[in-house]
């Protein structure tokens, strides 16, 4: 059978065509390779062989590894967009998510989605995954963010688009994913970028001084004033402000952000109204329509600061960038430590970074995303900088809440009575993050507490419940409050039971 590799084996990836099947390697024996793509067109019946020898991947040149057969294992995609498993030969060793393959598995559409991880023989380690995105950038580091999933090709080139654009951006994504990288990388690409960048932490600031912190003030303006100051906007002036932990921005401030972002201007205390050329960008954790909803966080603000809205997906959602992100992170600390060399495959010796490192940080569920990937490598890299191998701690193992202690807070610590650490799940509407990031603890630590408690969780809300609370609550926050859930809960439970519920437009 004539494949779809062979057609297209001496073209470089890029010239494949945009979307369809995607081959990354997340283990090879030369880390280097790590990160290497190829792609191809998904064509019913047109198989697409993985061998030693084949594909060529955009690095340019195929696996080459010794323990991986030259006996091809096609994939082979069918009418309904899932791909079919077939080995050359009988004894072809392989696994799929783990397991020893056989011949003939459907890898159905919703899992090609996803990615599947797929090994050869006892060696490399590759993801397949079914893709939309255009042809990578061709490197693992742009704009200063490192990966190379599709999710990362497409966030970069929305960060190009929007880069030029005057508009405000709203950046969405959980702790630790990157969104003052992503942040610095839209000032990088629009024409602000020899101007000021400025980073705001909003939850810091108290409403008595957050006019004068924000906007500046004249000299005598107050008690202490002993010289004038420009504020952040007027730092940031003919540049960008970074409005960051916007969703905890104090109720009080967010009506005196919203008034300069209609008006474009602001009054430091004491003076005269100024105009500022000042282009603002805003990042959260949280979840702004239920702190919408809830009364936590005005409409008309969201509204102002979400002109354009990037969502950055979770580290567990891709792993070839937690591969990837890993590799790059030990190299510069091994670099820091001169022991660049660990990094280099020699010869016969074993590779110092094993397969089943990959496999480990494949199955950690990164609740501090590339924050905690960084601070774990960074850890390894100096404890086996003289070691043979690459071994995890402990501690990091599969499973795990995390893999490097949280910071302290000033929160009630873990072992809290009982009364308070409800108290805190109260204070924080059940949101489990937020209560989590509070107490310094994972969230697989606060689910342990609740059920321990035996608090409920939204899955344990049957819909007489459910209904009831709705029908004796005046809105949907408060029918969760009631049921001791946060209201994003609420509305995942409501649309799991079919029971319909207004939408999160505003304040409840």
């Amino acid at each position: 059978m004539e494949t779809t590799l062979n057609e297209r084996r001496d073209l470089p990836a890029a010239s494949v065509g945009a979307g369809g099947l995607r081959v990354s390697v997340l283990w090879h024996a030369r880390p280097e390779r790590i990160g290497a793509r190829a792609h191809f067109a998904l064509v019913e019946g047109a198989a697409v062989a993985l061998s030693r020898i084949s594909p060529v991947f955009d690095d340019g040149a195929p696996l080459l590894d010794p323990f991986v057969s030259r006996s091809p294992l096609e994939l082979v995609p069918d009418r309904h967009g899932a791909v079919v498993l077939w080995p050359g030969r009988a004894d072809l060793r392989y696994t799929v998510g783990g397991i020893s393959g056989r011949g003939g598995e459907r890898l159905e559409p919703a899992a090609m989605a996803r990615g599947v991880v797929l090994g050869l023989g006892t060696s490399a380690l590759l993801l397949l995954e079914t893709t939309a995105a255009a042809a990578p950038l061709g490197a693992g580091e742009v704009l200063g963010l490192v990966g190379r999933s599709a999710a990362m090709d497409t966030l970069r080139r929305r960060i190009g688009e929007i880069g030029q654009l005057e508009s405000a951006v709203l950046i969405r994504g959980e702790t630790g994913t990157g969104k003052e990288l992503v942040a610095r990388a839209i000032h990088a690409a629009s024409r602000r970028a020899g101007a000021p960048f400025v980073t705001l932490n909003v939850a810091a600031l108290g409403a008595s001084m957050a006019p004068s912190q924000l906007f500046g003030h004249v000299r005598g303006a107050f008690t202490g004033a002993d010289r004038p100051s420009t504020g952040y906007f007027g730092q940031a002036d003919g540049g960008t402000l970074l409005l960051d932990e916007i969703g905890a921005c104090p109720h009080e401030v967010q009506a005196q952000l919203l008034r300069t972002l209609q008006s474009g201007e602001v009054q430091p205390v004491g003076g005269r109204i100024e105009h500022v050329d000042v282009r603002v960008l805003a990042a959260t954790d949280e979840d702004l329509e239920a702190a919408i909803e809830a009364g936590r966080f005005r409409a008309p603000l969201m509204y102002r600061l979400s002109g354009h809205t990037l969502h950055i997906p979770p580290l567990r959602t891709r792993p070839l960038d937690i591969a990837v992100q890993w590799v790059h992170h030990l190299r510069r600390t091994l670099a820091e430590v001169g022991a660049e060399a660990r990094l280099t495959a020699g010869g016969d010796e074993a590779p110092w970074l094993t397969r089943e490192v990959i496999v480990s940080l494949l199955a950690h569920p990164w609740p501090g995303n590339s924050r905690e990937l960084a601070a774990l490598a960074d850890r390894v890299a100096r404890a086996c900088a003289d070691a043979p191998r690459c071994v995890l701690p402990t501690d990091a193992q599969p499973g795990t809440a995390r893999f490097d202690p949280p910071p302290p807070r000033s929160a009630p610590p873990a072992d809290a009575p009982d009364g308070d650490f409800e108290a805190v799940l109260l204070r924080h509407d059940h949101n489990l993050q937020a209560v989590a990031f509070a107490l310094g603890i994972g969230i697989n630590t606060v689910r342990r507490r609740m059920a321990a408690l035996g608090l409920p969780r939204p899955r344990d809300i049957g819909p007489e419940a459910l209904v009831v609370a709705l029908e004796a609550a005046p809105t949907v926050a408060e029918a969760a409050r009631r049921l001791r859930i946060s209201t994003h809960g609420l509305r995942l439970r409501a649309a799991e039971l079919g029971i319909h519920l207004p939408p999160a437009t505003g304040p409840g």
